[in-house]
């Protein structure tokens, strides 16, 4: 709990602030390995599949690290 304002940390509308942070910087990591992707030569689809894994995995460990860190709060 912080104690100067009484609240968790990991309070709903904190969460949701997370949850937006990790989303954008998962779209930003993911356009950059499609463009990446794209300039190597590969094709657009496999630049595409190639970014939206990219996102998801970013994702999925940032939300990983985060249920992590909260967790003891």
């Amino acid at each position: 709990m912080n104690r100067s304002s009484g609240r968790s940390p990991s309070a709903p509308s904190s969460r949701g602030l997370w949850v937006l942070v990790i989303v954008l910087f998962g779209a930003l990591v993911g356009v950059v390995a499609a463009l990446l992707s794209n300039a190597a030569g590969f094709g657009l689809p496999t630049a595409i599949l190639t970014g939206g894994s990219a996102f998801t995995a970013t994702v999925v460990l940032q939300l990983a690290i985060l249920h992590f860190v909260l967790a003891d709060q």
